[in-house]
């Protein structure tokens, strides 16, 4: 019987790393093996081309787009949150033109108007519930015990009647 390596490769840096901490990601028969850090940079990676998929209407980011997203993360130091999140408040918000599929319009201007706004709409929405909370109270009437007498039966009252 075979025994098994106690490291394994990365596929995407290539650096060998103990068996527990590699992350396998794919179908069964395609298995890629990633240490945890190349990871999660696959996944922001995949919710990054899935959102700007959606939002342009395109089957796949070109290199244009991932060229973008890097220099706006090495530039400015943003996340792919903060840049999807801008993107979301420029194209569903303000309806600027999808049709130049570019990052271009995230700068710091509109990444703080960004965060603005959804602060604001958490706020109301936080607002909306506490209102919605309070309402519920003020319809719930409590209900004051009564002092109640058991009543006990005589059975020797029942007996007689029969």
């Amino acid at each position: 019987m075979a025994r098994l390596s106690p490291t394994l490769t990365c596929c995407a840096c290539h650096e060998k790393f103990p068996r527990e901490q590699i992350v396998y990601y794919g179908s069964q028969q395609n298995q890629l093996k990633y240490c945890p850090s190349c990871y999660s940079e696959k996944r922001e990676r995949e919710k990054f081309s899935n959102f700007v998929c959606e939002l342009f209407g395109i089957k796949a980011p070109g290199p244009k787009l991932y060229a973008q997203r890097k220099k706006l993360k090495e530039t400015y130091g943003f996340t792919d949150d903060t840049i999807l999140q801008t993107l979301e408040y420029l194209f569903r918000v303000k309806h600027f033109n999808k049709g130049f599929e570019s990052l271009g319009l995230v700068n710091p201007q509109n990444v703080d108007e960004a965060k603005r706004y959804f602060k604001k709409q958490k706020e109301e929405l936080e607002k909306m519930k506490q209102a919605e909370e309070a309402r519920v109270r003020d319809l719930i009437v409590p209900i004051k015990k009564k002092e109640r007498k058991l009543d006990l039966l005589d059975i020797n009252d029942y007996l007689e009647d029969e």
